[in-house]
């Protein structure tokens, strides 16, 4: 099975979120998506946000502050999905890759973000405020 993290990087007000300018894969190409990738073998979840988030963004956060919010699963892949209140400036995020990153309101993302992204991006931010669920467990059909 596959193993992938996804995302969320907001600004201390929680009114902005960090989405990346996706190349690839090609399903997701010229589209947005939140800061995120593969888990390398033996690496925990939250230290592949660590990583991902660093090598995307330039942002340095810790393991410790990512909030678990849940998992989408299909049949040969899992996504963990997470999100993350940045204590610091948003200037400090810059595009480190071939694959633009930049701040968007949370209400009123782009018409070519990633279709479940906006429910996902609401989905975080309703764990980071309110905390009134445990973990939200996506299952996609075959």
């Amino acid at each position: 099975m596959k193993k992938y993290t996804v995302g969320f990087v907001f600004n201390q007000a929680l009114d902005k979120v960090l989405l990346i300018h996706k190349n690839r894969p090609e399903w997701q190409k010229g589209k947005l998506n939140g800061v995120g990738g593969h888990i390398e073998p033996d690496e925990e979840s939250a230290d592949c946000m660590v990583r991902e988030v660093f090598e995307e963004t330039g942002l340095q956060t810790k393991k410790e502050d990512w909030v678990a919010v849940g998992a989408m699963q299909g049949e040969n892949w899992v996504v963990d999905v997470y999100g993350l209140r940045y204590a610091g400036d948003t200037n400090d995020a810059v595009t480190k890759t071939d694959e633009h990153v930049e701040w968007h309101p949370v209400h009123l993302l782009p018409a070519h973000t990633l279709t479940n992204i906006p429910w996902l991006v609401h989905l975080s931010l309703d764990k980071m405020m309110n905390d009134q669920f445990h973990r939200c467990d996506i299952r996609y059909k075959s």
